[in-house]
């Protein structure tokens, strides 16, 4: 659940061109995001380019120690984090000012495996040193003049997110949003603490962007997007060796327990891709629709004749995800997917359960301590819910005593009522709330 919050400390001015800051003295401002300001500038002492970033953080002990920490990486393929400083009271990081292009797809399947094995390289050294990027993504990580790869801004996401001063582990807590919507992992989408299987995550991200050319979770605003890694998997991929595509549905498991657990085996799978021959590599066969008995799969509209419709929320505004932060509410569930808004505002329904077999329609209100499951058994397979416009019912896929078929509940629990027979794949509304579409 996205609320803003406070902002970190900031420079009081901007930083200009020739200015001085300590030994550096400041050549041009490379650019400016959310987790802060970026400029190039000359160390004076060594005589070497560097790249200062000012961060959205409060100077601390604790914000030292984690920077140190990532000061002491030394891989060819990380940039390097020379010094710390502060200046007007906003800490800034003085790292290797690297010349590059970011590495963005599509890309031969040659130079994505040579290219991915230098940052799995990169990100095993940073994970047995027990530092996690959080933020890896394609304009994070450079192409060289020299042709190798260089990741930057190891372990920032992590300084920028002390921010807040939060207790990642605290049973009830709330945690600031620290990373970039499409290649954020499932966990830091809810919320939740993060370890090197998050950025395993991310990588698979990255790995699918490079061979498809496109985002593996893409979405009309920043609140779609999250919603999608949270729940959608990612389009089948085309023309890509089978062992790349395994790959990548590895390393994109939504569960991590279920997902590529050391990012070291990525790279030995990687490595296995370089040394195979290009006429051994197997490409992935396109999915293929499957024929259903007599009707076949077809896309069934239903006008809805009573006045209580389908609404879904949609957020086409610009969001800043460095003025927000994502508070966790239902966490009690092993298994929890799908949330939908009810047009008011005021709750949220969703899927919950120990499983995906098990799981029934749960409906948390903003203003309560607890969420309400308003399906039971023998309620099985439930599909993802969908609300009425009055915000007081909610509509389900689902099979009840053997019938399959779309039904409407109470939002505060009780009977189904069914109203629409027949199995069902998905269903979806019209922006008018008036016309119901389900795929069968």
């Amino acid at each position: 659940m996205l609320s803003p919050v406070p902002k970190a400390k900031l420079m009081t001015s901007e930083v200009v061109p020739g200015e001085k800051l300590g030994h550096y003295r400041v050549s041009r401002k490379l650019g400016q995001g959310g987790m802060g300001v970026v400029y190039q500038a000359e160390d004076t002492r060594l005589g070497r380019s560097v790249a200062l970033k000012f961060v959205k953080a409060q100077f601390s002990e604790r914000w030292e120690r984690e920077a140190r920490a990532v000061a002491a990486l030394n891989h060819p393929h990380i940039a390097t984090l020379y010094d710390v400083g502060e200046h007007e009271g906003a800490p800034y990081l003085a790292m290797e000012f690297v010349k590059g292009a970011p590495l963005k797809g599509p890309r031969p399947i040659k130079e994505v495996v040579q290219y991915s094995i230098q940052v799995a390289d990169a990100l095993a050294a940073a994970h047995a040193a027990g530092i996690v990027h959080r933020d890896l993504k394609p304009v994070n990580i450079l192409v060289t003049e020299k042709g190798s790869v260089k990741i930057l801004d190891f372990g920032l996401a992590k300084l920028t997110d002390q921010a807040g001063g939060t207790a990642p582990h605290a049973a009830t807590h709330t945690a600031t949003i620290a990373g970039t919507p499409g290649y954020m992992s499932p966990e830091q989408v809810n919320g939740k603490p993060v370890d090197s299987r998050s950025d395993i995550f991310s990588f698979g991200c990255v790995l699918y962007e490079l061979v498809s050319g496109r985002r593996a979770f893409e979405g009309d605003s920043v609140v779609s997007v999250l919603a999608a890694t949270a729940t959608v998997e990612p389009k089948p991929l085309d023309n890509v060796p089978e062992e790349m595509e395994k790959l990548i549905r590895r390393c994109m498991r939504k569960d991590p327990d279920q997902r590529l657990q050391h990012i070291g085996d990525a790279r030995i799978m990687l490595q296995d891709m370089s040394d195979m021959p290009v006429s051994e590599r197997r490409p992935v066969q396109p999915a293929r629709m499957h024929a259903l008995p007599v009707l076949g799969a077809f896309l069934l509209v239903v006008a809805l004749l009573a006045p209580a419709t389908l609404a879904w929320l949609r957020n086409n505004h610009s969001v800043d995800l460095a003025d927000y932060k994502l508070s966790p509410f239902a966490t009690g569930l092993r298994y929890q997917s799908v949330p939908a808004w009810s047009p008011d505002g005021r709750s949220i329904a969703y899927l919950g359960g120990d499983d995906t077999e098990s799981a029934q329609v749960y409906v948390q209100k903003l203003d309560a301590p607890t969420p309400l499951q308003i399906t039971k058994p023998p309620s099985a397979r439930v599909g993802y819910p969908l609300w009425a416009s009055d915000s007081r019912e909610v509509y389900f896929g689902a099979v009840r005593a053997g019938q399959p078929g779309l039904w409407r509940v109470s939002a505060i629990g009780g009977e189904p009522v069914l109203v629409q027979a027949g199995p069902l794949r998905s269903s979806t509304i019209s922006p008018d709330g008036r016309t119901l579409a389900l795929t069968r």
